[in-house]
């Protein structure tokens, strides 16, 4: 039930704002979400592994409505 109240939340910009912003999910937000775009998040990862760590990257796909331009559904 609270699936798509969350999921219509996630897509207002002032609620992705609020919820990055406040002080309470700042931390855990700059923690595990570095950026929303390949270009946000290269520069971290390159950081990161030029410190010898190894990490994981995930997209969160529970919004996707279209697929990656070049492929196709199978």
């Amino acid at each position: 039930m609270l699936g798509p109240v969350i999921l219509a939340a996630s897509r207002s910009d002032r609620m992705r704002r609020l919820v990055s912003a406040a002080p309470v999910t700042k931390q855990v937000v700059d923690r595990f979400i570095p950026g929303e775009t390949v270009d946000e998040i290269l520069p971290i990862v390159r950081e990161l592994t030029g410190r010898g760590l190894e990490l994981t990257m995930d997209v969160v796909g529970e919004d996707i409505t279209t697929p990656p331009a070049g492929r196709g559904r199978p």
